[in-house]
């Protein structure tokens, strides 16, 4: 994501721009459809910078039909390798947190869920995890997203999931909630994007699809992301309830979105337990304490890295 440099905080009014109620149908032909756009666009000149970018952290996902497609690498994240101070670390990190939370998110990355193309990445993700599981009890939440092709659930050429992907794992925070999971339609833009992997090599944009932000009612912004938040507000929502959404870019893009269709606030804060939410520590703990729900999410690729760095 972009850093900001600005702060401050903002009202927000809903752009003017082309919007549609997408069913999850739908949903799943416009990702499938923005996968193949930004393949056309993206593919050559991806195979022809490979050489000469030495700063990508890669890997390579091969496809049943022959075709190659470049990922975030999460191998070296040494999953295997948390020595006891590490574990210290990870507990002591862990009860910097600002309470108990309804569920704790994992989000892995793209290849890990692929089932059938894991080449033991999400396997020692899920070792690793299930290790832990004593320091945050029935709590952590890995995401997966089962029964979908590859080219609907990855966002090609980016090292976020696709909209679809992200309102599955919606549905299995809700219904972990003990929630209904009746959302059965989002608000959605089909618009121009560059994916964080084209960004180092090219100029160029393809459509994307992305949930509309017609309830963002305020956001305030920060030099860094740490700390930025956002609060939506919907009247019409079928739950009356306030949820208190702590994460990183994949709630920041797409669940507090998704979220806002549902729960009548959302505030989400862009913080982790690693560091005591740094800055927005206090802000967080006023509005934990009024809160409904609380869901912490964090990118699987940044987890152990921030949890264990002392080890």
């Amino acid at each position: 994501m972009t850093h900001c440099e600005t702060s401050g905080t903002q009202v927000i009014s809903a752009p003017q721009q082309l919007w549609e109620v997408c069913s999850p149908a739908d949903a799943y032909k416009l990702a499938f459809a923005s996968n193949a756009l930004a393949s056309a666009i993206y593919a050559t000149e991806f195979s022809q910078s490979l050489a000469r970018i030495d700063e990508l952290d890669l890997l390579r996902v091969d496809l049943p039909n022959g075709e190659s497609v470049p990922l975030l690498k999460n191998g070296a994240n040494g999953y295997f390798d948390i020595s006891r101070t590490g574990r210290r670390f990870v507990e002591e990190s862990y009860a910097r947190g600002v309470g108990n939370t309804s569920a704790y998110l994992v989000i892995p990355e793209t290849p890990c869920l692929a089932s059938d193309r894991l080449h033991g990445l999400a396997r020692d993700c899920g070792t690793a995890l299930q290790s832990l599981t004593n320091l945050i009890p029935d709590d952590i939440v890995i995401a997966s997203v089962a029964g979908m092709s590859f080219e609907s659930y990855a966002r090609y050429y980016d090292s976020h999931l696709s909209i679809p992907s992200y309102w599955t794992i919606c549905l299995e925070l809700l219904r972990r909630l003990r929630l209904s999971d009746k959302l059965e339609a989002l608000e959605c833009t089909f618009r121009m994007y560059q994916g964080d992997l084209a960004s180092k090599f090219s100029a160029l944009s393809s459509p994307s699809l992305f949930v509309f932000n017609r309830h963002l009612s305020s956001e305030k912004l920060c030099i860094s992301n740490s700390g930025r938040n956002r609060i939506f507000v919907n009247d019409d929502a079928p739950n009356k309830a306030h949820l208190l959404l702590i994460g990183d870019s994949h709630s920041y893009s797409a669940m507090s979105q998704i979220m806002s269709h549902y729960f009548s606030r959302v505030t989400f804060f862009w913080g982790t337990r690693a560091n005591g939410y740094g800055d927005a520590a206090d802000e967080i703990a006023d509005f934990y304490s009024r809160a409904d729900f609380v869901i912490e999410e964090i990118s699987e690729r940044f987890f152990l890295r921030n949890f264990t760095r002392a080890a």
